[in-house]
């Protein structure tokens, strides 16, 4: 006689009266983080005299042209060249830094190992250090080394502008690596470059990925610097866009979201699409072993 097979029924979540109430801070939390883009998005599809009288009010006409006229209006392209450039230049140098860096400080023992610790904390004071900080000395390093007005003025503080998060962030990564797999590879012969090379960098790539997209993020954002170390036109930034629309006695408004939202789109897009690398690699370095 045939054995009746029994179904698995997979076990029911278990709802609590604090389990809801952290949904419902996480669904508001969500909320106050789309209300900002989503109210940008309609007032781009207003006319100024809506925005100024109803802000808070739905366009009585989507007026999709405001995003034609905003394109037309601004070389998108150029800028996007120029962005690209020093994407391109300034990003894999960056990336190659605070890895070098992250190793050391997160794997390597020098001396008694409080090397280690002086070097996490030189990093971590960086991160505290506010950047409007740092903008005379960069343009003074810019007029010095003259760079000033031309795209190296951008690249060359994008290399390392990252570097103290990145290195907060790698560091944890690579000490959360069993320790293990470096004896085993020292043991067979692997040099310190093929062990960072071959070993690491696959076992900390989502966190790698992550730095990587940060760092896209702030050269793309990057709209202080681009307006201090570099002034004529034809260098401009993709984060200058939106300085077409204001005059100097009046501002379009609707061009000015208009224009917004075409630099934002992009960026939420990479972000949705690679979240999941995102979530992972600032994860990683929380669990030991």
């Amino acid at each position: 006689m045939a054995k009746k097979t029994r179904k698995y029924h997979p076990p029911k979540a278990h709802w609590t009266v604090g389990k809801v109430l952290w949904e419902i801070v996480l669904f508001l939390i969500i909320c106050c983080s789309l209300v900002p883009v989503l109210w940008g998005f309609f007032l781009s599809l207003k006319t100024n005299q809506e925005i100024l009288l109803q802000p808070f009010a739905m366009p009585e006409k989507l007026r999709w042209d405001n995003y034609a006229r905003a394109f037309v209006g601004v070389p998108y392209l150029k800028m996007l060249s120029n962005t690209f450039l020093v994407v391109l230049v300034a990003l894999p140098v960056s990336v190659i830094v605070v890895v070098m860096a992250s190793f050391a400080v997160g794997r390597m023992k020098i001396g008694r190992g409080r090397m280690q610790g002086a070097l996490y904390k030189y990093f971590i004071a960086g991160v505290i250090l506010p950047g409007y900080v740092m903008l005379f000395p960069i343009y003074m390093m810019s007029v010095k080394l003259g760079v000033y007005d031309t795209l190296w003025a951008l690249i060359l503080p994008a290399m390392g502008g990252g570097a103290c998060m990145g290195v907060m962030l790698l560091s944890a990564n690579f000490a959360a690596v069993p320790r293990e797999l470096d004896e085993a590879a020292i043991v067979d012969g692997c040099s310190m470059t093929r062990l960072l090379v071959q070993i690491l960098v696959p076992a900390v790539s989502p966190a790698i990925a992550t730095l990587t997209i940060l760092n896209f993020l702030g050269i793309w954002n990057n709209f202080v610097l681009a307006r201090i170390l570099v002034n004529k036109e034809d260098l401009r930034m993709i984060s200058q866009a939106v300085m077409y629309f204001k005059g100097e006695y009046s501002t379009d408004y609707a061009l000015t979201m208009a224009g917004t939202m075409i630099l934002v789109i992009p960026q939420l897009a990479v972000f949705v699409a690679l979240q999941k690398y995102v979530v992972e690699g600032v994860t990683a370095g929380a669990v030991k072993g």
